[in-house]
């Protein structure tokens, strides 16, 4: 599990409400900016400290692309088909992918565990 994960999960639990605060577009600007600006600072780093943070960073921005081209994605939708689309999967999907992260984390503990701990 790298540092990155730690970034895409805090992303993952902030994001929904900044991309409806602030809009899709501040929303991708920003984040892709910092997402390629990590990923060249990543290239030329040498200190693990500095390292760890701006690897965080990157995949904070990096997940916050992705939730709001999903949200510009469903909004469209709605538009296009005059419907609100809100699948329940989506509504869900964070919440997988935070078990997903939690099960990586702890996976070298015993997985069978971990696994019963989350489902059951």
């Amino acid at each position: 599990m790298s540092s990155g994960s730690i970034g895409a999960l805090l992303a993952h639990l902030t994001m929904g409400h900044i991309v409806h605060r602030l809009g899709v577009y501040k929303v991708l600007m920003y984040s892709s900016t910092a997402t390629y600006t990590t990923l060249g600072l990543l290239i030329e780093l040498h200190n693990p400290e500095i390292y760890m943070i701006i690897n965080i960073l990157c995949g904070f921005a990096w997940a916050s692309y992705h939730i709001a081209i999903n949200a510009q994605a469903l909004e469209l939708n709605k538009i296009a088909n005059g419907i609100h689309l809100q699948p329940h999967k989506v509504i869900f999907r964070p919440t997988n992918r935070v078990k997903t992260y939690i099960i990586f984390a702890l996976k070298p503990l015993n997985a069978d565990i971990v696994l019963t701990i989350l489902y059951g």
